[in-house]
């Protein structure tokens, strides 16, 4: 753009040569994804909170939990207010489940976060053992 000024007199300045940029919503929205608790037994629930924040308004376009073996189910989120949701997730079998959630923007920007919740092999109730040893200098 080009910007020529006029005096009350009628004389013109110099042109001055501008460069203007017009861009649009190019960030993603941002979520996260906090499942609680994150391991489980057969049977017990886990309450999965996400949050969801961005610069204009955003839509969740898709939850889902899912793992190798079982496949993927879709997950329901009820609104607890702004930019926020919950779902809740019973394990049914053993495994470690991925929970992802997407959302979008208006200006059809995806954001992705995700999650796991582990339902650990029945009966394992053995801790890991570390064991520490002194360094050996020859």
């Amino acid at each position: 753009m080009t910007v020529v000024a006029v005096d009350p007199l009628g004389v013109f300045s110099a042109p001055q040569a501008f460069a203007i940029e017009v861009g649009g919503d190019t960030s993603p929205p941002v979520v996260t994804v906090t499942p609680a608790p994150t391991f489980l037994v057969v049977g017990e629930t886990s309450t999965i909170a996400v949050r969801v924040s961005d610069d204009a308004a955003t839509t969740v376009e898709s939850a889902t939990i899912s793992n190798g073996s079982t496949g993927t189910t879709p997950l329901t989120l009820v609104s607890t207010g702004t930019e926020t949701y919950r779902a809740l997730y019973t394990a049914s079998t053993q495994g470690a489940f991925e929970i992802t959630v997407v959302a979008i923007d208006g200006a059809g920007n995806r954001g992705t976060g995700k999650s796991l919740v582990r339902v650990p092999v029945a009966g394992d109730g053995i801790p890991p053992v570390a064991a520490l040893c002194r360094a050996f200098v020859a």
